[in-house]
């Protein structure tokens, strides 16, 4: 068949979806050991096998994990469970995608995950030298430290797209000498592969998804596994129904658990707000994830790319030495995480193959002049004050504090060399600290004649004047 299954187990996955829909009980059970793949009933009756033992030990297993409570106290208990030397975290890409883990990344159609992600199975699949200089190979703006076999599921390319974007990634076949690279074009096998569905009660994970974790567990030295996008591979409601998406996201987590890889989730993002007055921060990227909460809250992290906008773009662009073109510069960012990672907010630049480069190491080290610097925040304090957004010198509010809307020359600084342009200005009188209406402590910064320097300033509905 066209999925490379014999046609015995297709039949049976059929039969096991029927039977429960139905509300019966049915197993597929793994071949007895030393059985070869083809091995079936009637080989088994030609051998004498005890076919109706073999069944009924299948059952009992079956029962026992289902009436065994889950969670075992005394198991638990930190005499038993939390002694010794805690485990060093694992990262796949160093302090940014953790090992035996499951992560999403969220981009708009179009950013360039898809590419991004094909690239770090590349860089995972193959062997690399390293030097002085460059240690690892590079990926979302950190190095990769994890080597071994990487699975890609894509569900939107086909296998010739894929292949001219490996081409253009590995023209010198690197990905070959191993041979630990599988990415799986699922338009070449009949489309859409579900792992979770909506069962009768809750969701359910499907005989494909059962048969796909096989298969993981069999690989050696499992590193990576991508499931591009997340929405192709689960017939369930995660746009509105909350235990789906926990489902969902327990279920690849527990998958990363049992294999110890990285188990990255490709997911989408709404539209960008173009209001001006509404400001792109990381939580306002966070709360465009597609879905419902428990996308989000079920990953051990969730990274986000996002378009910037013309003016920061540009300025990447004069920076880079290189012609401004929509989509050219992409913002990317850690926007979830219950561990520690790099929260830097990552520049990225699409070159000539479309991959996204992270730029923030070459922008560190361009020197613009330091009265451009001081023109440029002072541009970013007006436009913030003309928002409702206002700075503060110091404080949670403080331009350093907030480096995500300042533009993409002051980014890069430190808190000393924000604080220093800051008092710069003020010296100057080029702004000021002004009183929010109904205090008496003048703190938010503004310019002459600006809405809160004439005290008719609003905030923005849900800003924190805290």
């Amino acid at each position: 068949p066209k999925t490379g299954k014999n046609s015995g187990l297709v039949y049976a996955e059929n039969a096991l979806i029927a039977t429960t829909e139905a509300g019966g009980r049915a197993l597929i059970l793994d071949l007895p050991p030393g059985k070869p793949f083809k091995w079936d009933a009637f080989d088994a009756l030609k051998e004498g096998f005890d076919v109706r033992g073999f069944i009924e030990s299948g059952f009992k297993e079956f029962e026992e994990k289902l009436t065994k409570p889950k969670i075992q106290l005394a198991d638990w208990r930190s005499s038993k469970a939390y002694t010794g030397k805690a485990p060093e975290r694992e990262w796949l890409v160093n302090h940014t995608f953790p090992m035996g883990s499951v992560s999403v990344i969220a981009a708009m159609g179009g950013a360039g995950k898809g590419m991004l992600g094909l690239d770090l199975a590349l860089k995972v699949a193959c062997d690399y030298e390293p030097d002085l200089l460059n240690p690892y190979p590079m990926a979302f703006g950190n190095g990769v430290v994890q080597h071994g076999t990487a699975v890609v599921l894509s569900a939107e390319d086909d296998r010739d797209e894929i292949f001219r974007r490996l081409e253009s990634l590995d023209p010198a076949g690197e990905r070959r000498k191993k041979d630990r690279l599988i990415v799986v074009p699922m338009p070449d096998i009949g489309g859409p592969m579900p792992l979770v569905v909506s069962g009768k009660k809750n969701p359910e994970a499907t005989p494909h998804y059962y048969e796909l974790k096989r298969q993981l567990l069999g690989l050696p030295d499992l590193k990576l596994v991508i499931i591009d996008p997340l929405g192709c591979f689960v017939m369930a409601d995660t746009t509105k129904d909350q235990v789906a998406g926990a489902f969902t996201l327990g279920l690849f987590a527990s998958l990363a658990k049992e294999t110890g890889a990285a188990v990255l989730v490709m997911h989408h993002l709404s539209k960008l707000p173009v209001s001006e007055k509404k400001t792109i921060t990381v939580d306002t990227v966070r709360s465009l994830i597609k879905g419902v909460t428990a996308i989000v809250d079920g990953s051990r992290l969730s990274y986000a790319l996002w378009p910037l906008d013309k003016d920061n773009a540009r300025g990447v662009c004069k920076a880079m030495s290189v012609p401004w073109e929509r989509n050219k510069v992409v913002g990317g960012a850690v926007v979830k995480t219950n561990a520690p990672v790099d929260m830097e907010i990552k520049t990225f630049i699409r070159n000539e193959n479309g991959l996204l480069i992270s730029v923030n190491e070459i922008l560190r080290n361009v020197k613009t002049p330091e009265s451009e610097l001081r023109n440029q925040l002072f541009e970013d304090i007006k436009k913030a004050a003309e928002k409702g957004r206002p700075f503060t010198a110091t404080s949670d509010q403080s331009p350093y504090n907030r480096k995500e809307e300042l533009s993409i020359e002051l980014r890069h600084l430190g808190r000393q060399k924000l604080a220093k342009l800051t008092n710069d200005l003020l010296d100057s009188a080029r702004i000021f600290k002004t009183k929010a209406p109904g205090s008496s402590v003048s703190k938010w910064l503004d310019v002459l004649n600006g809405p809160f320097q004439m005290g008719c300033g609003k905030f923005e509905a849900g800003f924190d004047i805290e």
